[in-house]
């Protein structure tokens, strides 16, 4: 298989995390969002599964670097990340 790359330097992305209550989710997923993510911006936060999950979204722009797949994968098997969505967006005006 192909690993999929970033379409386009600097395309804007939504990553929204499913994150168990009682994880910090800086401590968990900042450092793997770092080193994929040239910049992030935390722009909601919201319960979920009654009450047991957080679903967090943040809106940045992936690394030139950045592999898609890699960072879909490796934060889907961080503990206490339940679920990650990916979604392009418009681009970011700086």
């Amino acid at each position: 298989p192909r690993a999929v790359k970033s379409p386009v330097s600097g395309a804007a992305f939504l990553v929204t995390l499913r994150v168990g209550l009682g994880h910090d989710i800086e401590a968990i997923a900042g450092p793997l969002l770092d080193a994929h993510m040239a910049r992030r911006q935390l722009i909601g936060m919201t319960t979920a599964r009654q009450g047991m999950a957080v679903d967090v979204t943040f809106r940045g722009a992936l690394k030139q670097s950045a592999n898609v797949e890699q960072l879909v994968k490796t934060l889907n098997r961080t503990e206490g990340i339940q679920s990650v969505e990916l979604t392009r967006q418009p681009a970011l005006e700086d």
